[in-house]
């Protein structure tokens, strides 16, 4: 009702025949195609269709090791943005620590990562080349295939194949101490088509006109 009354959820994001916490901390929130997204560290991803009356889980799990298959999967430790596909509200992306975005098709059923060419194996280091932390991504409307992920300390990073192949852009716009680029937001103009903005905080705003090949 424009802001007249709230509703606190809390208990609704826990399953059924759990203890509820005392208090819950929230990394990423979105709501888009008549859901709305949360993520609550340890306790995982959830949606509600409903408004918030209440919420289904959505089993994102994340590569604990590349350079180690046995090493299998778990929760990812911190998610810090989702995004929803303004023309595909089933095509849903998760900007996390570590695993970088991960995205899925179905509205949460199942989730595939979109490491592509990012994968590079380190087996002899604590963390492998591929671990990277992404703290915002976004999707062209108009195109499911383009990508756009803020990487910590790294810079912008874009695909248009949906995750195989990614290309760092905007390189001469970083500045010279890359530990500046830690927390991303990206907005995609209404009009003209193309055009997109990113602010780093304690950076820049930087702005692209033609789908984020240039900044």
């Amino acid at each position: 009702d424009g802001g007249v009354t709230f509703s606190h959820f809390g208990a609704e994001l826990v399953p059924v025949g759990e203890p509820v916490p005392a208090s819950f901390f929230i990394s990423a929130l979105e709501w888009g195609g008549g859901r709305i997204w949360a993520y609550a560290p340890n306790l995982g991803l959830f949606y509600s269709e409903n408004n918030g009356s209440s919420f289904l889980p959505s089993e994102l799990l994340v590569d604990v090791d590349l350079d180690d298959p046995e090493a299998g999967s778990d929760m990812p430790v911190l998610v810090n943005n989702i995004t929803v596909n303004p023309s595909f509200p089933d095509h849903v992306l998760v900007a996390m620590n570590f695993n970088g975005v991960f995205q899925t098709f179905d509205a949460g059923d199942s989730w595939s990562n979109t490491y592509g060419d990012l994968h590079v194996s380190r087996p002899d280091s604590l963390l492998g080349l591929w671990s990277k932390t992404a703290s915002s991504v976004m999707v062209d409307p108009d195109d499911i295939n383009v990508l756009i992920a803020g990487f910590k300390n790294r810079g912008i990073y874009r695909t248009a194949n949906g995750g195989i192949n990614w290309t760092l852009v905007g390189e001469d716009q970083r500045p010279e101490n890359l530990s500046s680029l830690v927390n991303y937001s990206f907005v995609i103009s209404d009009a003209p088509s193309g055009e997109y903005y990113c602010q780093i905080d304690g950076w820049s705003v930087l702005v692209s006109n033609d789908e984020g090949l240039t900044w």
